[in-house]
C-alpha cells in the first residue's frame, strides 16, 4: 500500500515538474494613442484621447457645442507633438465661419491658425478705431465684423458703425465682413492705426452671401505645413506655414480641375518620397472620382478610382507606407444612403478590395494606425443618427466596438509626445 501511494506521489511530481507548451499569446496592441470627439456633453464638444485598447480615456479640451451641430475634425502632427482640429467656436469673431486651431496632447498651448490670433490674445495688442458704411440690403440683423475686433457689431438697418480693433502692424490689411449666421459677406479691409480712427469704406450686405470656413485639416508629412478646405462648397485646397502668421488665410494649393466641381476630401502624402503628391476626391454632375495629383499643379492628375452618382465618398486616407490608400464610399437605394463600406487601393496593382460588407450600415470618417494594420471608422445605422467608433483589421477581421456615441478619429502616427517647439507665432506687443 506505502509503495503505491509513493509511485503516485512520484508521478505527480514529475506531471507537477514536467515543462508544459507555452499559452498562446495576444497580439501586441497597436501603437499610437485616437484621438475623437463627443459632442453635447455637460461641458460641451470634447475632444478626447483613447487607447487602441479601449483604455486611458482622457478628455483633453472642451469647446462650445456649434449651434449648427458642426463637429471638429482632428489631424496629428506627424511627430505626434500636436493635434489640430477645426471648429467654429470663434466663428461670430473671424472672418470664417469656421476655423483650424493647433493645441498640444495635453490640449494646451491652443492657438488659430487661420485668422489667428485667438480673441483672448487680442489684449497684447495696441488698438485703433474702424468705422464702416453699412448697407443692409436684405432682411437683418446682421452682424459686421473688422479682423482684430474681440466681437462684432449687431445692425437692423443701413449705417456707420465704430469698433475697436486692434492693430496687427504697419501695413498688415485686416478684414471687412458683415455676417448672418454662416454666410459672409466682405468688404476691402483696412490698416487699422493705433490710437486713430480709419475708414474702411462700405460693406454691402446683400444677397445670398458666401459660406467660407476652413475644414479637414492635414499636416504635410514634414509637419512643416497644415493643409485645410475652404469654402461651404469645398472651393479650394489651402496650407499655411504650421507656424503661421496672424492673420493668415492660406495659399491655394488645389481646386476643382472643372472649375464647378467640389473636393470633398485632400490628403498630403506621408512619406518623404510622397510629401509633394496630393490624393484628393473630386465631384460635379458629370464627375466622380479620386485622383493622385502633384502639390501646386493646375493639372487634375492620375485617376485613380471613379463612382457614378448613386456613390458618395465619405472619407479618404493613405496608408501610412503610401502603398495605396482606404477610402469610405457611400451606396444611394431607397431615397436614402442606405450603406457605406470601406474599401482599399494599391498602387502597384491598381487594384481595389472591400473590407467592411455593411448592407444596412454606415462607414464614415476612419483613421489608420501607424502600422497601417488597423482601422478606427465611425459607424452609424443612417445619416444623422447616433455614431460610435469601431475597430476593425484592415483584412476586415476582428471587428469591434471601441467607443460609444463618440466620432472623428485621428489614430497618432506614435506615442504622444511633448513639442520642443509649438511653433507660436507672437504679436508685436508681446516680442
Amino acid at each position: 500500500m506505502i509503495r503505491m501511494l509513493l509511485l503516485a506521489l512520484t508521478l505527480l511530481l514529475a506531471g507537477a515538474l514536467a515543462p508544459t507548451a507555452p499559452a498562446a499569446q495576444a497580439a501586441d496592441p497597436p501603437a499610437g494613442t485616437i484621438a475623437y470627439v463627443r459632442g453635447q456633453t455637460a461641458q460641451g464638444t470634447e475632444i478626447r484621447l483613447i487607447e487602441p485598447d479601449g483604455s486611458d480615456d482622457r478628455l483633453i479640451l472642451s469647446l462650445p457645442d456649434s449651434p449648427v451641430g458642426d463637429v471638429p475634425l482632428l489631424a496629428w502632427r506627424p511627430d505626434a507633438a500636436e493635434l489640430a482640429f477645426s471648429s467654429d467656436h470663434e466663428g461670430a469673431a473671424s472672418l470664417y465661419a469656421k476655423d483650424i486651431y493647433i493645441m498640444r496632447p495635453d490640449g494646451s498651448g491652443l492657438r488659430k491658425l487661420t485668422n489667428g490670433p485667438l480673441r483672448s490674445a487680442l489684449a497684447g495688442y495696441p488698438t485703433g478705431t474702424v468705422t464702416v458704411d453699412v448697407i443692409l440690403g436684405r432682411g437683418g440683423p446682421a452682424q459686421v465684423f473688422v479682423a482684430g475686433a474681440s466681437s462684432p457689431q449687431t445692425v437692423t438697418g443701413s449705417q456707420r458703425v465704430t469698433l475697436t480693433v486692434a492693430d496687427y502692424g504697419p501695413g498688415v490689411i485686416q478684414g471687412v465682413a458683415g455676417m448672418i449666421g454662416r454666410s459672409r459677406w466682405y468688404g476691402t479691409g483696412v490698416d487699422v492705426q493705433a490710437g486713430q480712427t480709419v475708414h474702411a469704406g462700405t460693406l454691402l450686405i446683400s444677397g445670398a452671401g458666401i459660406e467660407r470656413g476652413a475644414d479637414r485639416p492635414v499636416w504635410r508629412s514634414d509637419g512643416s505645413r497644415v493643409g485645410f478646405l475652404v469654402g461651404a462648397g469645398c472651393d479650394e485646397f489651402r496650407s499655411l506655414p504650421a507656424a503661421a502668421p496672424i492673420n493668415a488665410l492660406g495659399e491655394p494649393l488645389l481646386a476643382p480641375a472643372s472649375g464647378l466641381g467640389f473636393l470633398c476630401a485632400v490628403e498630403w502624402g506621408p512619406t518623404a518620397a510622397l510629401a509633394d503628391r496630393l490624393l484628393y476626391n473630386e465631384f460635379d454632375s458629370a464627375t466622380r472620382g479620386i485622383y493622385l495629383a502633384q502639390e501646386g499643379s493646375a493639372d487634375r492628375g492620375e485617376p485613380l478610382v471613379t463612382y457614378d452618382v448613386f456613390h458618395t465618398l465619405f472619407d479618404l486616407r493613405w496608408l501610412p507606407d503610401g502603398s495605396g490608400f482606404v477610402f469610405a464610399l457611400g451606396e444611394w437605394s431607397g431615397g436614402r444612403w442606405a450603406s457605406s463600406n470601406l474599401y482599399e487601393y494599391t498602387f502597384s496593382t491598381g487594384q481595389q478590395r472591400q473590407i467592411t460588407s455593411f448592407d444596412d450600415a454606415l462607414a464614415l470618417q476612419f483613421s489608420i494606425s501607424p502600422d497601417g494594420q488597423w482601422i478606427v471608422f465611425e459607424r452609424a445605422p443612417a445619416l444623422g443618427e447616433v455614431v460610435d467608433l469601431w475597430l476593425v483589421r484592415r483584412d476586415g477581421s476582428e471587428m469591434r466596438l471601441l467607443v460609444e456615441t463618440a466620432g472623428r478619429p485621428a489614430w497618432s502616427p506614435r506615442a504622444p509626445q511633448a513639442p520642443a517647439s509649438f511653433g507660436v507665432y507672437l504679436p508685436m506687443a508681446l516680442r
